[in-house]
């Protein structure tokens, strides 16, 4: 909840409480921050990577130079998985170490960790990056997670550089695309078949600053509906929700966590950064070491407890719940 101690007029006030999704007329917040009783800051046991068991699985994951996706890479070594392909535009050499540090000390087997420095926005090198990663890992790729990206500066849009908003649109939006493009065909070689875009609730909210970003991570919420419609399962479930073979691809918020780019966030929000990153990459291990049909398309928050989340299965299916559509009353 914004901090309305910061806010000066009651005209600011309102338009705060309705940005964070505080709307007289729902029950749950609207950007769904207390949609489980239980938020979390810090991991606990019930998501600790400790549990499972990944051997014979492989992961792509973007922007992974630092912040959420070195956590990410972190996460998926003490979980035994085999394979991790590491891609940024930076060095990956201190994850790489730090990854299989990790494993180490969890005592499991040593990853194979394939790094590749690209530019998400530039489709060529993508491309490339796609079929290294195929001849490396001999097949395909279990999880692939989109997390590379970047914010705009925290000012209103008259006062904004248009060269950097619009840049925030080519990383979040057609970045995120030419990876989910040139990868889909790797992920539905493998098993899990599952495709993460890391996501944020303020695709969901109103506030005057970082528009760019705002506007960018409702839109690969929309990307998550066409990954999915374009990739059906051959044999569709008899039931909302139930198994199939088709592919996944659903929207992960990894909690207001303290990295570089959400320092970018505009001052009066900067107060809400005080999850760890760690939280973020066992919530993520955890609902991607499985497959989870009913996730498919949907919105998950890492900040909610997903035990208490997974009880909830049988309302989300049944209510359709964690989507992004127009309210149209009725």
């Amino acid at each position: 909840m914004t901090n309305l101690l910061t806010i000066s007029t009651p005209t600011e006030v309102l338009a705060a409480m309705a940005a964070m999704g505080h709307d007289p007329r729902a029950t749950r917040n609207t950007i769904g921050m207390d949609f489980t009783p239980t938020q979390r800051t810090e991991t606990y046991p019930f998501i600790s990577p400790s549990q499972h068991n990944l051997t014979g699985r492989s992961v792509f994951i973007t922007g992974a130079s630092k912040g959420l996706g070195a956590a990410y890479a972190i996460s998926y070594a003490k979980a035994g998985i085999t394979n991790i392909g590491l891609s940024a535009r930076s060095d990956l050499d201190l994850v790489e170490e730090r990854v299989l540090v990790a494993a180490k000390r969890a005592e499991r087997p040593t990853p194979r960790i394939l790094k590749v420095k690209i530019d998400v926005t530039k489709n060529e090198q993508v491309t490339e990056a796609a079929e290294r990663v195929k001849d490396v890992f001999g097949g395909g790729v279990d999880i692939l997670i989109n997390n590379a990206g970047t914010i705009d500066a925290g000012v209103p849009m008259v006062e904004v550089d248009v060269v950097e908003w619009w840049h925030t649109f080519h990383v979040n939006v057609l970045g995120t695309f030419h990876v989910t493009r040139a990868f889909t065909p790797l992920v539905l070689a493998s098993s899990l078949k599952t495709i993460i875009m890391v996501g944020s609730a303020w695709g969901l909210t109103t506030f005057a600053e970082n528009s760019a970003y705002q506007i960018t991570k409702l839109t690969e919420f929309r990307l998550v509906d066409m990954v999915n419609v374009n990739s059906p399962p051959m044999c569709p479930a008899k039931e909302p929700g139930g198994r199939d073979e088709g592919l996944l691809c659903y929207m992960v918020h990894p909690d207001a966590i303290r990295t570089e780019l959400a320092a970018g966030l505009g001052e009066k929000l900067r107060f809400m950064l005080v999850s760890s990153a760690e939280l973020a990459a066992d919530g993520l291990v955890w609902l991607t070491a499985e497959r989870r049909e009913w996730l498919r398309g949907r919105f998950v928050s890492c900040m909610w407890d997903l035990e208490e989340f997974v009880g909830l299965r049988e309302e989300i299916v049944r209510e359709n719940l964690l989507k992004v559509r127009m309210s149209v009353g009725g």
